[in-house]
Formats: C-alpha cells, sequence, structure tokens
C-alpha cells in the first residue's frame, strides 16, 4: 500500500477512535456483555442469604432481558412478556479464589406469585421457577456447562457439545448449592469448585464465557443475560466473565499487538504507533470501567486490521478462510498470521452440492465492490462437461442480522446483484458462499478460477483457484423421505428446490374440493402443488402428502344450508366422508397409492385420549373416523408428551410416528425403533440455534436407527419480519424460520442453518448408500461384518458429544467409495 494511502487510513482511524472512546450506556446493547469476577480473600458462606460483606462488593449484572412465557400447547412458542417481569427481573454476581467459582442470583417476582418448586435434586428442575447457569472455561473448545437451581435449591447438571449439541448428564464433585425463598424474591448462591470443569485457577485478567438465565411463571416464562434469545444452548452468544482485573484482560490483545508492531518495525507507519499509544493511555485511565469494554475491544480490532493491511504489503482487502458456522459479526477477527486463500479444495458425492464459503475483509476506510466472476480453460470452453460445470458454480452473499441484545452473526444468504456484485462496508468482513450443484456432473475432477474484479480504484484484484473432485458415490439413487412442517404455497417451491422436499403438509383449505361447470371434483390448490413439485425435479413416485385437518381447531363444518355441524355428529361424518372418498379417488387418479399419502388428525396430541377437552382426543378419535372411511387410509401424529406411558396407543393408532426427539431417552428410542411403525422425529429450533444443530438432527436419526425424516419447525414460522430480532406478533417473540421470507412478494432466502441442515441429509444419504451396498455384499455372499463395524463407528463419530460432522461425513464417503470397488 503506498504511504499516502496508509496515512489517509490512520487519520480516518484516528478520528473514529476520539468519539470511540466515550463509553456506551450499559442499556443500549448486550452485544459483547460482560461482568468482573473479583478475587475473594473471605469466600461466602454458601447458604442461600447474600448477607456476606463479599457479596455487597462484588459486581452485579445489569437485569436480566425478559424473553416472555412458553405456550402450554405448542411445543417451543412463545409468548410476549409483561413489563412487572421486566420490572423484577434477576440480577447476577460472581466472585472467586483459588479453589471455586461463586454465583450469587438475586431473583423479585411480583407480588400475588408463589413459585413453583416441585422438582427434586437431578429432576426436570427447569419445570420449575429457577435459575440456569452456563459456564464455558477458556480453552475447551468443545464443552461448556450448565447447572439449573429451583427456589429450593434443587438442581440438575447438564454438560454440552459445542460441535454437535448433545447433551448428558453432569454432576460436579464439589458443588455446594443453597437457596432462599422470601415473600417477593428467592435467592441463590453457589460454590463450583475449578476442579470440577477441569481447570485450573484462572489468573487475572483471564476470560471464560458463560451466561446467567431464569425460568417459570414468576419470572413471565425467560430471561436471560447475554442476548442469547431463546435459545440459551447458544455458547457462541454468551457473556464474558473477567477474572480479577478488566485492565489486565486487556494485557493479552495489547501484548499481541506489541509483538506484531516489532515484527513489523519499520514498516508501521508512525500515526499506527500514535494511535497504539494513545489506545495505552485510554486502557490505563478507563481499563477496569465496564462501559468501556466494548469502545477499547473496537480500536483494538481497527489498530490489528491496520496491522494485518501493513503485514499484507498494503492490500486493501484480504481474501481468506476462516469457519463460517462461527456465530460472529462483521467485525470478525483477522489473525496476523493470515494468508491469503489461494487455493480452494472441494470433494463431494455425485447428486449433493460442494458447500464451502471464504471471507472477505476490507482492511479500509472506504467502501469495497468487487465482481466475482469463474473462469475455466479457455481451450475447454466448448467442452460440454467443462460447461456444466462452469454453469453449476454458484456464488451468493451470507449476510449478518442483529440478534435480540445486539450481537450480530451471519445467517441469511443472499443472491448477489447481478449474480456477482459483492459490497463490502469499511474495515468490515463480508462471506462470500460458494456451492456447487453435482446432480449432472460425471465424476472426476474439475478445476477453474475465481477471479475479484474491483470496481472501485485503488483496489486490487484477486484469484482463487478451484478444484473440484466428483465421487464416483452418487447418492441420488439413495432415496430419503424430506419433510419439515408445512409450505407457503407453490410459489415458493423453486427456493427449495436445492434441499430436496418431497414431502408436503396440506392444509385443509389446500384440499376442499370444487367442483367444475359439469360437476367434476377439482382440487385447484392440489394441482398447483403438484406442479410445483415436478417444476423442482421430484417424480411423483418420490412424492408424498400430509393432509392436516386439525380436528381440534378446524372440525365444526357449515353445511350448504348454513347450519353448522360439530366434530363426529352424524351429518358432519357424512360431509367428510364423502369429501376424503373425492380426496381419495383424485390421488388415484393422479397416480399416487396409499402409501404416499397420510392423513395427520391434529398437532402435537397430549393428553388423555378418552377425554374430549384433551387433543389426544381429536387425533385418535379423528384417525378412527378416516379408518372408517377407507381402512387403507395412513394416520402419521407427533404426539406432545412422549413419555406420557401412551406411546403403544400411539403405535396402535398410527402408521407413522414423528416423536419430539430432545424429550427422548435411549429405551424410549429403542421402543420406538422396535415398534414396527415408520418413525420420523423432529425438534423445534429458532435461528439462535447454531447450525451444527442442524446437521445433527440426521446424525440423531442415523444413530437412533430412524429411517424417516429429520424434521424440524421450522421453515417460515416467524414472530413478524424475521429480519428483526426485536418485533413479535404479538403472541410470539420467536424466529423459528430457517428461511427468510418476503410474504408480499414470495421470495425467499435459505440460511446457513438450512444448509447445514442439507449437509446433514447429505451424510444420511451417504450412510444409505454404504447400507445398501453392505446389504448387496451380504445377499452375495460376502462377510460383511468389518463394514458393518466401521459404519457403526462412523455414525459414533458423528452423533456423540465432541465428534466432528465433517470429519464422520468424509469418512462416510471414503466407506461408500470402498463399497463400490
Amino acid at each position: 500500500m503506498k504511504c499516502k494511502e496508509v496515512l489517509l487510513a490512520v487519520l480516518a482511524l484516528l478520528c473514529s477512535l476520539s468519539s470511540a472512546s466515550e463509553p456506551a450506556k450499559a442499556s443500549e446493547s448486550r452485544a459483547d456483555v460482560n461482568i468482573l469476577l473479583k478475587r475473594t480473600e473471605a469466600a461466602p458462606r454458601i447458604d442461600g442469604c447474600l448477607e456476606d460483606p463479599c457479596w455487597k462488593k462484588a459486581e452485579w449484572s445489569e437485569p436480566f432481558l425478559v424473553l416472555g412465557s412458553m405456550s402450554k400447547t405448542v411445543n417451543q412458542l412463545r409468548l410476549s412478556a409483561d413489563e412487572k417481569f421486566v420490572k423484577t427481573a434477576s440480577r447476577a454476581a460472581m466472585l472467586f479464589d483459588d479453589r471455586n467459582l461463586y454465583l450469587a442470583v438475586r431473583s423479585p417476582f411480583p407480588g400475588g406469585m408463589k413459585p413453583l418448586t416441585e422438582k427434586k435434586q437431578g429432576e426436570d428442575v427447569y419445570r420449575d421457577d429457577h435459575a440456569e447457569f452456563f459456564l464455558k472455561p477458556a480453552g475447551r473448545a468443545d464443552f461448556y456447562y450448565q447447572l439449573l437451581v429451583n427456589a429450593n435449591g434443587a438442581w440438575q447438571g447438564l454438560k454440552h457439545s459445542v460441535s454437535n449439541g448433545k447433551s448428558e448428564e453432569w454432576i460436579p464433585e464439589g458443588l455446594q448449592v443453597a437457596a432462599v425463598l422470601g415473600e417477593d424474591h428467592f435467592d441463590i448462591e453457589l460454590a463450583l469448585p475449578f476442579a470440577s470443569v477441569a481447570a485450573e485457577t484462572p489468573e487475572s485478567g483471564s476470560v471464560w464465557t458463560g451466561n446467567f438465565a431464569r425460568g417459570g411463571k414468576t419470572c413471565g416464562g425467560l430471561s436471560t443475560w447475554a442476548p442469547v434469545g431463546a435459545s440459551f444452548l447458544s455458547p457462541e452468544l454468551f457473556g464474558k466473565f473477567v477474572f480479577g482485573s478488566r485492565k489486565a484482560c486487556y494485557a493479552a490483545p495489547v501484548k499481541a499487538l506489541k509483538n506484531d508492531m516489532e515484527k513489523l518495525g519499520n514498516e508501521v507507519p508512525a500515526p499506527v504507533r500514535e494511535a497504539e499509544s494513545r489506545l495505552m493511555q485510554t486502557i490505563e485511565e478507563n481499563g477496569e470501567d465496564r462501559e468501556s469494554w466494548g469502545p477499547l475491544h473496537d480500536r483494538i480490532r481497527r489498530l490489528e486490521n491496520l496491522l494485518v493491511q501493513t503485514a499484507n504489503k498494503g492490500k486493501t482487502h484480504l481474501i481468506w478462510q476462516d469457519d463460517p458456522w462461527k456465530k460472529v459479526g462483521p467485525d470478525r477477527e483477522i489473525p496476523m498470521d493470515t494468508k491469503e486463500l489461494e487455493v480452494l479444495n472441494l470433494e463431494t458425492a455425485r447428486g449433493a452440492r460442494a458447500i464451502a464459503a471464504f471471507m472477505v475483509s476490507n482492511l479500509t476506510d472506504r467502501m469495497l465492490m468487487t465482481n466475482i466472476q469463474f473462469l475455466t480453460d479457455p481451450k475447454k470452453k466448448n467442452d460440454p462437461r467443462t460447461q456444466v460445470f462452469s454453469a453449476n458454480v454458484r456464488f451468493r452473499e451470507l449476510a449478518y442480522i442483529e440478534m435480540n441484545g445486539g450481537k450480530m452473526i451471519p445467517d441469511p444468504i443472499f443472491e448477489l446483484p447481478v449474480g456477482s456484485m459483492l459490497r463490502v462496508a469499511p474495515n468490515t468482513t463480508s462471506i462470500v458462499w460458494l456451492d456447487i450443484d453435482t446432480a449432472d456432473l460425471k465424476p472426476g475432477n474439475y478445476a477453474g478460477t475465481i477471479r475479484l474484479f474491483p470496481s472501485f480504484s485503488g483496489f486490487e484484484q484477486k484469484e482463487i483457484k478451484l478444484n473440484l473432485r466428483v465421487s464416483p458415490v452418487d447418492i441420488s439413487r439413495v432415496f430419503v423421505r424430506t419433510w419439515t412442517y408445512r409450505f407457503r404455497g407453490p410459489a415458493i417451491f423453486p427456493y427449495l428446490k436445492d434441499y430436496g422436499f418431497n414431502t408436503v403438509r396440506v392444509n385443509l383449505s389446500d384440499y376442499t374440493p370444487v367442483f367444475n361447470a359439469e360437476g367434476k371434483t377439482e382440487f385447484p390448490r392440489l394441482e398447483a402443488i403438484l406442479r410445483a413439485l415436478e417444476a423442482n425435479g421430484v417424480p411423483r413416485k418420490e412424492m408424498m402428502w400430509i393432509f392436516y385437518p386439525e380436528f381440534y381447531l378446524w372440525s365444526n363444518t357449515r353445511t350448504d344450508d348454513g347450519k353448522w355441524v360439530k366434530f363426529l355428529e352424524p351429518e358432519w361424518k357424512k360431509i367428510w366422508a364423502a369429501r376424503y372418498r373425492l380426496l381419495r379417488d383424485w390421488l388415484k387418479e393422479k397416480g399416487f397409492g396409499y402409501d404416499q399419502y397420510a392423513f395427520y388428525p391434529t398437532d402435537e396430541p397430549n393428553g388423555d385420549p378418552a377425554d374430549p377437552a384433551k387433543k389426544a382426543y381429536y387425533a385418535f378419535e379423528g384417525g378412527k373416523f378416516l379408518r372408517e372411511v377407507d381402512p387403507n387410509f395412513r394416520i402419521a401424529e407427533n404426539p406432545y408428551q412422549v413419555k406420557d406411558g401412551r406411546q403403544k396407543q400411539y403405535f396402535e393408532l398410527c402408521d407413522i410416528l414423528i416423536p419430539f426427539y430432545p424429550a427422548m431417552d435411549r429405551p424410549l428410542i429403542e421402543e420406538y425403533r422396535k415398534s414396527g411403525r415408520e418413525i420420523w422425529s423432529y425438534t423445534v429450533y429458532n435461528k439462535g440455534f447454531s447450525p451444527a444443530a442442524y446437521r445433527h438432527r440426521f446424525w440423531e436419526n442415523l444413530e437412533a436407527g430412524f429411517p424417516g425424516p429429520a424434521c424440524f419447525y421450522a421453515l417460515f414460522e416467524n414472530s413478524s419480519d424475521p429480519f428483526n430480532s426485536y418485533d413479535s406478533n404479538g403472541q410470539s417473540t420467536s424466529d423459528y424460520g430457517a428461511a427468510y421470507m418476503n410474504p408480499r412478494t414470495d421470495q425467499l432466502a435459505p440460511s446457513r442453518r438450512l444448509e447445514a441442515w442439507y449437509l446433514g441429509l447429505v451424510d444420511f444419504k451417504t450412510a444409505g448408500f454404504c447400507r445398501l451396498k453392505i446389504e448387496e455384499r451380504k445377499k452375495s455372499g460376502f462377510n460383511t461384518e468389518a463394514e458393518e463395524k466401521e459404519l457403526s463407528e462412523i455414525i459414533q463419530e458423528g452423533f456423540r458429544a465432541g465428534g466432528d460432522m465433517d470429519a464422520a461425513g468424509k469418512k462416510l464417503l471414503d466407506l461408500a467409495e470402498k463399497l463400490l470397488k
């Protein structure tokens, strides 16, 4: 970079630093929330009273953010918060000494309320009024810990894996817990030995991450200190626990800055050295202030960017690789030793999309716009194989959204303007999302060049070599039922073509018959859905329909003479029996057999099937009615309470069962697997969940032996605007959708969470390919014990806590290729 350009960049930085030194108000954002843990010489007495002098000297957190309560009838539906709970939000404080970490949580509650305290130690404490504590020690890349304590002091411990979302029981040795329940509050106090999380006593300035949270009716549902939203299992969004001294905490990044400057020597411009000196002075003066945390870290990042720019011989922007699944905002840290990306090597099974990403970091104070082009060997421009490859390479932008609390994370995937233009704001990082469809590529090796042509002066051109290997393993030959609740209509089907959905849940209004002028029955909405599926390349033989009458909510029916008839009344049965026979006949006319459709009487049935006030009544009586219409009709259900002891009744009723996987334990998984029914599974996620959790859905089904879809709720269900994490629709504050939809234009943007789910589908189909080949070998008389053992071990690697799904997926592909030989 020319000296003039460096000086201009530094001058702009110095101007920004003067404004950045003003501390932000703590209430404005929780994007980088932090709390100081003071060292205490006199340990508190763990009695729940919080009267020890050390707690009066401790730094207390901001009031928790109140998220609202959970619906009692719909899994994971969150209702809006009441102001009275905002006024009585919890606060927490922490201390430490040589042996222990100490936590105090004070939880007021509105007058006239009494906390629920039914659970005992080790039970599901989250069902009571309780406080939660999350802890991720520094250096523990994969695991973090959770303690739940109710208002009576009963506690439960869990250990979670970051890589795959798997959880297991955790009983920390030496833990002390106490609670005191007062008339208008409850207090919780605990001491956790560092040894219980395999950690040494942290040095002053050390930073761990974690969160405080609260649940139960006395807090309005859920509340949280860090901006994790309703998904508490989001370690990337945890707050910072600073041990001993904030000023000491800055020592590590400051030391790194100084070391980098020493390495660069005389190449560092004088204004950069001046900015570093001013930073040191501000840290000395304001380093212990909580309000200065964000502005000071921002100044450090800006200096790091200038040093990276200097180290890269004045490059204006940097093309590099980092983990695209991390919840990191556009201010993503660029390590000093980062090398420019020169070669991108990809490998995938045939019939899958190869997916990758790379970062484009703008190191200047000017806007960057660059034109991304893909070039192949000019000598092969008329080669059909090369032409197909080039046409299938796609570039998109992984954009950022702001979570409730201010944290920025990458999630929606947008088409680039005119398919190739990327814009990067000054001193930020944009992410290019690359994928290549291999469905019509022959096995073999492909190569090309990604070239980035800047549109503005002063920015240099970039090139990346791209190599793709398409495996001879063709997973398009492996059929997998794919479904995830309802679609928004045929207009959005083209946007979902990449994900292979072949099953649709159809609401009552979509399959209500109409009659044409000749009196013939027609189903125009079903016809439109059918055409949209076929346009997506789904053969009719692979389609499946899930018809959703929702008898619990929508069963009352108006007759032609204006009279209303109710569920199971004789006239009601007569009307709907005739309609369902017409539907059956239409399906038969279109070539669909009984095995290609099922009825879903109600969503998440619960309670006693004999009680007309419960949803289970509508599931069972509705199912019986449908079987009276035609004994060959199949029934599908997703019981809300899988542990209510009624699973055998559901096994008798249903052909397809869709249990809520997070509520299942090993004995229940085995019972479902051996039930003789077709088992799918589902869970409920929102946009705060990690992409790994979506991919892990398929590894859960693989490990459980469930052959059906690994579903999640939902594709489109959002509180209001999916891009706004602060709005609500009056009933829900959660954005569940894994896609971002504009209902006015019927346009849709997928998310990296949906892409992660797709990678899980590829893993699932590759494992299915292996099973098919093993079965072929068995039938030919070969001993397949070694291959079966290898497959089982790979599945365990992808499923277990701390497992590596990327590595396990690669091993699946290697095994599949070995089985081809």
